[in-house]
């Protein structure tokens, strides 16, 4: 099987789940393959109050959803966060 050159790799499709993941990544600072659906604030030491809003805030930016003040403290791991994105694109 021949494979395209190296220049030529087509990138693997971005899901809504990898893409809030690298959201997450980014914002905590921490590398992506150390994040999973289960990695919770606990877990993470960079996942402080102060980044937690910061978290919420390139969420809302990167999705165009606003996060309810009363939500914020039930999402304390990324399977938490997905599904609240997600039940608040549908909203939208």
């Amino acid at each position: 099987m021949l494979l395209p050159p190296r220049g030529n790799l087509i990138p693997p499709p971005v899901t809504f789940e990898t893409h809030i993941l690298a959201v997450i990544s980014r914002v905590l600072q921490v590398p992506l393959d150390e994040l999973s659906l289960d990695t919770n604030q606990d877990a993470l030491s960079r996942w402080d109050s102060l980044r937690h809003v910061q978290l919420i805030l390139a969420l809302e930016d990167e999705f165009g959803v606003s996060v309810p003040i009363e939500q914020l403290g039930d999402l304390v791991t990324i399977r938490a966060v997905i599904t609240a994105v997600e039940a608040l694109r549908r909203v939208k």
